[in-house]
């Protein structure tokens, strides 16, 4: 009974198991040190890999620039395929797992730019910090994060070089707000012309690119909902071949 549940709990954690987040070209500006009020822009790319996102979970960008002033833009690729930006506001930003999941073969990234105001604080200010986060918002992996201190009375404090562990990073006391997410796309009706539009007119190449996307990405779903429903099966006659072979 005792190695039945051992190997339940490693094949759990397999399962469980997500990519590592990596932020590349993550570029700051300004470069070294900033002072209350003054304008922040940061833009990256964070990069997921092909490794399928656990469905449950979410991507999760913070800012401590002045909550008031911060603006979001993010863009879900495809094997580096982006759609128009979609903007939020807020410190904070949550992407659902369910638009960062899809099948192995597939590369996925986000795009990303917040732009704010320095509040009127000092110390170290982090301009944008990159995680991955449960449904209880525990940490999964480690998280990469940016910081800059903020220049008072001509002192400086010293800019962290290395991104801090996950169990010392301290935990703003902001309560984080789930912003709204790009809702699963779905099929509209054939718009009805009227008036004098001219019936010859045609989608844009952007439009038309935008539209093939988005049927991949419902064709990408119903895959997904099929290997789920397969790797179910699975773990059943895994567990029933375990319970045979100890004689439960």
């Amino acid at each position: 009974m005792r190695k039945f549940a051992i190997f339940l709990v490693i094949f759990y954690c397999l399962l469980q198991a997500g990519s590592a987040i990596k932020v590349a070209d993550l570029v700051v500006t300004p470069t070294d040190n900033v002072q209350v009020g003054d304008s922040v822009t940061a833009h990256g790319t964070v990069n997921l890999g092909s490794n399928s996102w656990d469905e449950s979970n979410y991507l999760e960008l913070y800012t401590e620039l002045d909550r008031p002033t911060v603006k979001w833009e993010y863009a879900i690729g495809i094997n580096e395929k982006y759609p128009p930006v979609t903007t939020s506001g807020g410190q904070y930003l949550r992407i659902d797992g369910w638009l960062l999941s899809y099948p192995e073969d597939l590369y996925v990234s986000v795009k990303f730019t917040v732009d704010g105001v320095v509040p009127d604080k000092s110390g170290q200010l982090t301009i944008v910090r990159v995680r991955e986060i449960d449904e209880d918002n525990d940490v999964v992996g480690t998280e990469v994060i940016k910081q800059l201190p903020i220049q008072n009375g001509g002192e400086i404090t010293p800019t962290q070089t290395t991104s801090p562990p996950v169990t010392t990073t301290v935990i703003p006391t902001t309560t984080p707000t789930v912003t709204p997410t790009t809702p699963r796309p779905t099929a509209s009706p054939s718009p009805t012309l009227t008036g004098t539009i001219p019936v010859t007119q045609t989608p844009t190449s952007d439009q038309s690119e935008l539209i093939e996307q988005l049927k991949r990405q419902n064709q990408l779903l119903e895959e997904q909902n099929k290997r789920l429903a397969e790797q179910s099966g699975l773990l059943a006659q895994i567990i029933n071949l375990f319970k045979r072979f100890f004689g439960l």
